[in-house]
């Protein structure tokens, strides 16, 4: 057993030399003499954002993206500089390096602390705390276009219309055609104009709803499910429960201003089960389901959402068709080894079905693929933020972090998947991995 944890420990330190696994998020300024630079960093040092420095004074083209370097950027860096991101860690500044005698930059190792702790307040549902970590992380990072994303989220699921309008406007200002603060920005424009409850949808019977009328002579059939594994006749399914018709009708309201479906059903479902997983019942047989939803479920296409579904007293329920075409084609392309199309199937099932931590996983698994460390590192973050008890997020985003011979953060996220979740064992071992690995490199 020693002699397999050793060997599992260097066939980690061996991937860990990967030059693309290795490298940080940079930022850099670069100034034609060494007074300007000294200039740029004691503005840096008085506490001006280098992001807004490098669009202000770099001479380097990388100040269209207020200096970040994306991973070829990083490869080609002159050796002085490479030098100088080898000694640093996150949030570090180095000094003025000379690069010839006409050059010379600043580096910055770009602070992802607040996102992150962003992102975990998210996932806590700690608005207040996620709110403050990502605006400090936007002064420091102007351009950062995910926390802006995230922050509209928030607004939105405060009822705040007018500041996620604001945010998603301000994203798309940093980085016009973000398909993402588009959509979002467009919903919440369109749902502002919906006058009054009268103009919509009002409840209906059990024997019928609105998209009922829509769908003459309705009969039951096959839906498309999950992938290639779905049984015929079953169904990729999300569902409300409300405990009364004001509360339905109110959810209903909120659905035709834009709201998502999943996060509405994370938050007021009253079927708790369903409501942790954001209504989502996994692919289901129509005959397992109340007479009265069979009914509706006949009439539904892929995407659509039903009216109010009387179940009996006190008992109303939603219900809507997941839209799970790209996935499969998502799944076709990968097994095809079609990474690029299945890359594409993935960002457009993701975009109808942001909570599905799955995707995100195979998602990742195609960054990792094509060595794109950063990449992947979102992706499993995203899974973890919709399924925060799944394993397979923690295990494999901690292996990338014991690639990059980051044991600190690789025993930390070790931890929080042994916290999480039930696979105790496993994560006992690896974190004893990643502990006798930090334990190495004291010494």
């Amino acid at each position: 057993m020693a002699l397999l944890l050793v060997l599992f420990i260097q066939f980690f330190i061996v991937a860990g030399r990967s030059e693309a696994a290795a490298s940080p998020h940079i930022r850099l300024i670069v100034t034609a003499t060494a007074q300007e630079a000294e200039e740029v960093l004691a503005a840096v040092r008085s506490g001006k954002a280098f992001a807004l420095l490098a669009k202000e004074r770099s001479i380097d083209k990388s100040r269209e993206r207020y200096g970040e370097l994306d991973s070829a950027d990083r490869r080609s860096l002159a050796g002085p500089l490479n030098a100088a991101v080898s000694l640093m860690r996150e949030g570090d500044i180095s000094r003025v390096i000379r690069i010839d005698n006409d050059h010379y930059a600043l580096i910055q190792s770009i602070d992802l602390r607040n996102y992150r702790s962003g992102a975990a307040a998210f996932r806590a549902g700690d608005f207040k705390s996620a709110e403050s970590h990502l605006l400090r992380h936007m002064d420091e990072n102007p351009d950062a276009i995910k926390a802006r994303l995230m922050l509209g989220e928030i607004y939105e699921r405060q009822g705040l219309v007018e500041k996620a309008l604001g945010i998603y406007n301000d994203a798309l200002t940093h980085e016009p055609g973000n398909t993402d603060a588009e959509t979002r920005r467009n919903t919440l424009s369109r749902a502002k104009k919906v006058p009054n409850l009268a103009a919509l949808p009002k409840t209906v019977p059990p024997e019928t709803t609105d998209t009922q009328e829509q769908g003459k002579e309705g009969s039951p059939r096959s839906l498309p499910g999950r992938g290639e594994t779905a049984l015929a006749g079953a169904v990729p399914l999300r569902m409300i429960i409300a405990g009364s018709e004001k509360k339905a009708k109110d959810i209903v309201a909120e659905l035709h201003r834009g709201k998502p479906f999943f996060f509405l059903a994370h938050d007021n479902s009253a079927d708790k089960k369903s409501a942790e997983e954001y209504g989502d019942l996994g692919v289901v047989d129509p005959l397992t389901l109340h007479p009265s939803i069979q009914d509706v479920l006949s009439t539904l296409q892929p995407g659509q959402t039903s009216g109010i579904i009387r179940l009996g007293e006190g008992s109303y329920a939603i219900i809507q068709v997941k839209d799970t075409g790209h996935f499969a084609d998502a799944e076709k392309a990968f097994s095809a080894g079609n990474h690029q199309d299945a890359e594409q199937h993935l960002l457009q099932h993701l975009r109808l079905n942001p909570e599905d931590a799955e995707a995100w996983i195979m998602l990742a698994s195609l960054y990792e693929m094509r060595r794109d460390s950063a990449g992947a590192e979102d992706a499993y973050y995203q899974a973890m933020v919709f399924n925060p008890r799944a394993p397979g997020p923690y295990e494999r985003l901690g292996k990338i972090y014991l690639e990059r011979r980051d044991y600190a953060r690789a025993r930390d996220l070790f931890g929080t998947g042994l916290r999480m979740t039930s696979s105790r064992r496993l994560f006992e071992k690896l974190m004893e991995i990643a502990n006798i690995s930090l334990i190495g490199t004291v010494r």
